[in-house]
This record gives structure tokens, C-alpha cells and sequence, in this order.
């Protein structure tokens, strides 16, 4: 993909809150090549997560922070060096954050954030 359409894609993440542009794209293509495939397919809940939200409260919480865990869970059971282009994400992604932080206070970053998870996890239909 051309340079212009990453950078393009690390401006929209901005508020997202969370650097992921990037990263998205090489954990979901193997989502689809491999559908289904535990431990290769990164969208299918980890066994831990299968044993821990047994009853209604914690999965209404899982529900909540699927995002969280959507974001995090290729981390623990697919891990990958970053690429430049990611670092670069979480760098422009970092300071855009603290800049946030800067002019408009946490209250904006958390804004950004928890409007991200409302959007992706629980929410009302």
C-alpha cells in the first residue's frame, strides 16, 4: 500500500485514542486466512478469557472491555515485532495524546478513549 494511504490511516486513528492503524492490518488479514484457527485467528477469545467470564456480571464486563481485549489479546498469543510504520504510529499517536492532554486536560484524552470503547463494546442499542 502506498505510503500516503498509511499516513492517511495513522491521521484517523488519532482519535481513537490508541495507536492501531497500523497494526490492525497484518493481525486481520490472518483473521481471515486463518478463521477459526485458535491461537492463529486473534479475534477468537483466549482460553483464560473462556474460563474467567463465567456468569452474567463478568461477561456484561467482558462486553465492555472486549475492546481492550481485541487490542491487547494478539500481544499475548500472536506476538510480532513492530514495524517502522507502527512505531511511527505510536510516536505520532503519543504526542497527539499529549498534546490533547496539554491544551484540553485528561478529561479530552478520556473523552477520546471511552468514546472508542462505548463505540466498539457495550453500549446502549
Amino acid at each position: 500500500y502506498p505510503l500516503s494511504n498509511r499516513l492517511f490511516a495513522m491521521w484517523v486513528n488519532l482519535p481513537i485514542g490508541v495507536p492501531m492503524a497500523i497494526a490492525f492490518k497484518k493481525y486481520h488479514i490472518e483473521h481471515h486466512r486463518y478463521l477459526g484457527v485458535d491461537l492463529i485467528d486473534t479475534d477468537i477469545p483466549t482460553k483464560w478469557e473462556g474460563i474467567f467470564f463465567r456468569n452474567t456480571p463478568l461477561k456484561i464486563l467482558w462486553l465492555f472491555l472486549q475492546p481492550l481485549f481485541y487490542t491487547l489479546r494478539p500481544s499475548f498469543t500472536r506476538p510480532k515485532l513492530p514495524t517502522k510504520l507502527e512505531i511511527l504510529n505510536y510516536v505520532i499517536q503519543l504526542v497527539f495524546d499529549a498534546m490533547i492532554i496539554y491544551f484540553f486536560g485528561c478529561k479530552g484524552l478520556i473523552y477520546f478513549i471511552s468514546g472508542s470503547l462505548l463505540s466498539m463494546g457495550l453500549h446502549p442499542m
